[in-house]
């Protein structure tokens, strides 16, 4: 219903909404922006959501520590997607806990590394196990077929590991690619504002309306 409101207009136009949002200053900015903040953190996600689960499968780590590391990275799951941004203000923010402790900022929230952050902890839990469960059916024979026939540990690493998880990397990558990309920016067929429909989160919809009108 709300993708046919969008094609309306007072005047008759069909494609009037549409037409002003793309041919306005700053929005294919915001879009590139907005890729690169979707793909640096779901590159991030990925390479972190494979270290988690390798963690628990390949080392011999306390089962203790395992059981925190497993919980810990699907516990974001569990949490409304609003908690990332209090959490970032809080400990980022300029009266955040951290700035407080340290007596600086450490970096921008309201650009692209907070977005970098909010957006991997948003997507870590569903990265972390997809890569988790597939680890759980590469049989760890193998490594030691590779082993033996002479193997260097590298070549072990590629192709007992990372060779099988090929397909569940790349769709964690995509997976963790499209969730936090913005719908962008459009003129609301019933108001006169601008307004910024976000998949998932408002903190994000509003950064990425600050970015396309280019706020201070």
């Amino acid at each position: 219903m709300l993708l046919l409101k969008s094609f309306q207009s007072s005047g008759g136009a069909f494609w009037t909404h549409y037409i002003e949002v793309f041919t306005r200053s700053g929005f294919w900015s915001a879009v590139g922006n907005s890729f690169l903040a979707a793909g640096g953190s779901a590159l991030i996600t990925t390479v972190l959501a494979f270290l988690l689960a390798y963690t628990i499968h390949y080392t011999n780590l306390p089962h203790g520590f395992l059981k925190i590391i497993r919980t810990g990275a699907v516990l974001p799951m569990l949490l409304p997607t609003i908690t990332y941004g209090f959490a970032l203000i809080y400990t980022f923010g300029k009266q955040g806990l951290l700035t407080r402790i340290l007596g600086h900022q450490l970096f921008p929230i309201y650009g692209l590394p907070g977005l970098l952050i909010g957006y991997v902890i948003y997507t870590l839990p569903a990265a972390f196990l997809l890569i988790h469960n597939t680890m759980g059916y590469i049989d760890k024979k193998f490594m030691v077929v590779s082993a033996l026939m002479g193997d260097k540990k590298s070549e072990t690493f590629f192709i007992t590991i990372l060779r099988p998880l090929t397909g569940t990397l790349a769709a964690s990558f995509i997976q963790s690619f499209s969730s936090p990309l913005p719908i962008s920016v459009f003129r609301h067929p019933s108001a006169g504002n601008t307004k910024c429909w976000h998949l998932f989160s408002m903190m994000k919809c509003l950064e990425a309306f600050r970015i396309s009108t280019k706020a201070p």
